[in-house]
């Protein structure tokens, strides 16, 4: 199953549709900003809504509560996905039976990395990214926080994965996906200290 939210990107959700429908994949679409052609039940995806936005902790809990496979994608509608490399993330989580979750190398459309993995955030690595004037002084929890060591080339165990595209286990996230206290942001933080 893929859960997609959108808020103000209605031609990017049409487009991940028509990338990811077909024969076994279920898509679940809450729109948030009421913008989102109803045609979409046509290219294979279910589409719901409601008067207010929902924010995308909520919105995705209730995508979660309908959704039933046991393998369920999140993935934001700005993200290039087609139904091979959902696949191919898929097989990942598949074959190691230690993970909750999977997600792939996230990059720009030239190629480079974004800078969406981290560490488990701690006093120190939050005042290093939140505060740009102390980062001299925390210089190693801010390398450490964004997994400045990490190796982007090779398949590795992160704390953080970006929920922006991360295929996860449903019966290690069990029956709640986000904790509704963090309605936009920290939501998958949350979620990844729960799991880990």
């Amino acid at each position: 199953d893929v859960l997609i939210v959108n808020f103000l990107t209605p031609d990017l959700v049409v487009d991940s549709v028509r990338r990811l429908a077909g024969p076994d994949i279920n898509i679940y679409v809450w729109d948030n900003s009421g913008d989102v052609p109803a045609a979409i039940e046509g290219l294979g995806a279910h589409l719901f809504s409601d008067s207010k936005n929902l924010y995308f902790a909520a919105a995705s809990n209730r995508l979660y509560e309908m959704s039933s496979s046991p393998y369920v994608a999140l993935l934001n509608p700005d993200v290039i996905l087609d139904r091979t490399q959902l696949g191919s993330i898929t097989e990942v989580l598949i074959n190691d039976e230690r993970a909750w979750g999977a997600a792939p190398r996230l990059l720009d459309v030239d190629g480079r990395d974004q800078q969406y993995v981290r560490r488990l955030p701690t006093i120190g690595r939050v005042v290093a990214d939140r505060v740009p004037p102390a980062r001299p002084l925390f210089r190693r929890a801010h390398r450490r926080y964004w997994y400045e060591d990490l190796r982007r080339d090779a398949d590795s165990y992160v704390e953080q994965p970006a929920a922006a595209c991360l295929v996860l286990r449903r019966d290690r996230v069990g029956s709640v996906l986000f904790d509704p206290a963090y309605p936009l942001f920290f939501n998958d933080t949350d979620l990844a200290r729960r799991l880990l």
